[in-house]
């Protein structure tokens, strides 16, 4: 933990706050969501933020790995903003992502790349029901302004999910023998848009946490240095957190998520909407004369 906290400051230390602050989301689907919320309100975290709390009042939602993908963006009430915090539950509920795209990010009308964290591929063939596993094949083919997915699973293994002549392309990057700079610069150059919407599974981790998933092979920081890098090179326009275990969260992971929190808030996020248009508007005005 200490390691943790270490980081992060550093990390603030050496970035300009963004003046951007994003809206947070809690997705109140499961009991471990909610243990975080309260803890994040108690230690002061949320200070500050604009809070948009969802209600899953819909058990085809909030009970099962997989729905329809008409229910999902039907049923899954999300006000828009220009960039959504999304602080989701457990792992189960990670083909949330799917609607957080599709019926935020999407509305921006901007070619975005996805950066996501996870222990998992969530690429598996298209089925009627989106699920937690086959999210990412679904935002690729049905987002018209996806450009491609880069998911780490560890620092020496990558997948790219793109396009191709309509069809999904998948590409792996091995990176066995580069150090952690040399690794996450090769994430970053995958991401191929200059907007980018980050996912992170927090059952992607080593350790320090407890989720209904297990954990994964990637250090803390490795995850951490890699979303601050994205940020300051690229416009972050959107995060979701999900992989909390979805009951009797234990201090320890509590402690570690309001820290990882933390730094995701203070990343760079892109400009508003209304400040992308203005900044358009004024540039076809000087080159129009």
């Amino acid at each position: 933990m200490a390691e943790v906290d270490k980081l992060v400051e550093e990390l603030k230390r050496s970035r300009k706050v963004s003046k951007n602050k994003p809206t947070v989301y809690f997705i109140r689907a499961d009991e471990g969501i909610r243990q975080a919320e309260n803890y994040l309100y108690r230690m002061g975290y949320l200070s500050g933020f604009e809070i948009r709390n969802v209600e899953i009042n819909n058990n085809r939602l909030k009970s099962s790995t997989s729905v329809l993908k008409g229910t999902l963006l039907q049923d899954l009430d999300l006000t828009y903003s220009d960039n959504p915090l999304i602080l989701n539950g457990s792992g189960n509920l990670h083909h949330f992502t799917y609607a957080f795209c599709r019926k935020l990010i999407d509305r921006r009308s901007l070619p975005y790349s996805v950066l996501d964290f996870d222990k998992h591929l969530d690429y598996k063939k298209p089925l009627i029901r989106i699920t937690c596993g086959n999210f990412n094949h679904e935002i690729i083919r049905d987002s018209e302004f996806c450009n491609g997915i880069v998911v780490v699973q560890s620092p020496s293994y990558i997948k790219k999910y793109g396009k191709d002549d309509g069809n999904v392309s998948i590409k792996t990057i091995t990176t066995q023998n580069a150090s952690i700079n040399e690794r996450i610069r090769n994430v970053i150059q995958e991401l191929n848009t200059n907007y980018v919407y980050i996912t992170l599974d927090l059952d992607c981790l080593r350790s320090d946490m407890q989720t209904d998933w297990g954990n994964g092979n990637l250090e803390t920081d490795f995850v951490l240095r890699t979303i601050d890098d994205a940020s300051n090179g690229k416009e972050i326009i959107g995060v979701d957190v999900c992989g909390l275990r979805s009951y009797g969260v234990d201090e320890r992971t509590l402690m570690t998520f309001a820290r990882i929190f933390e730094l995701i808030s203070n990343i760079r996020y892109s400009s508003s909407l209304s400040s992308y248009q203005k900044r358009l508007t004024e540039e076809l005005r000087r080159i129009s004369g």
